[in-house]
């Protein structure tokens, strides 16, 4: 380790210094600079002070003491934060009230033309009503003859074309679907034999 005159000990050298771990470049250093060797000295004896007092023990009772003295604010609510962070400056809440104005403003104004124009909103909403049940028949009606066109109608339509066969297909229906929610049930119902972790 090699260090030049000029330059002082550092934290660290010192540290080592009152350990009793000095290298020889630190001690070679010490025996030609007085300011620290002053510096060790003073360390030295600050050292020695501090191991003579007394560690100190707090009282009993100090920890809820000091608990008791510390007051833990209750967490805001989303309104109480949104309160909390529109009046905090000049401009948020210069901000929130312009936005205020301006829905209360548009909602106002809407009001308004719509009591002004009741004949046109009634039109309108006729109109919209037409159309959308039109919208509707024409999707029931292009179903039905997609339906009808396709090639297995026929036979279908050939089977339950009389009472006795519709009775009959509603009825295998009715049990082919009381079949599957008993067959559910029971395998809902069933205990798991495995036990758990049983692979390892």
């Amino acid at each position: 380790m090699t260090r030049l005159f000029e330059q002082h000990l550092t934290a660290d050298e010192l540290d080592l210094v009152l350990e009793n771990g000095v290298p020889e470049a630190v001690r070679a250093h010490l025996t030609s600079c007085p300011d620290c060797t002053r510096l060790v000295a003073a360390d030295r004896q600050l050292v020695q002070e501090l191991s003579r007092l007394a560690l100190h023990v707090p009282s009993v009772g100090f920890e809820d003491r000091v608990m008791a003295a510390v007051r833990i604010p209750e967490p805001l609510t989303a309104t109480a934060a949104l309160r909390r962070r529109v009046f905090s400056t000049r401009r948020s809440l210069l901000t929130a009230a312009t936005l205020v104005l301006g829905l209360l403003g548009s909602m106002g104004a809407s009001v308004a033309w719509s009591l002004a124009h009741r004949t046109e909103l009634l039109a309108f909403s006729h109109a919209l009503k037409d159309g959308a049940s039109r919208l509707v028949w024409t999707t029931v009606q292009s179903l039905a003859t997609s339906l009808l066109e396709q090639p297995w109608y026929a036979g279908v339509r050939g089977m339950l074309d009389t009472p006795e066969r519709l009775a009959f297909a509603l009825g295998a229906a009715v049990i082919g679907w009381l079949g599957g929610m008993l067959l559910l049930r029971r395998l809902i119902a069933l205990p798991d034999q495995r036990v758990a972790h049983e692979s390892f």
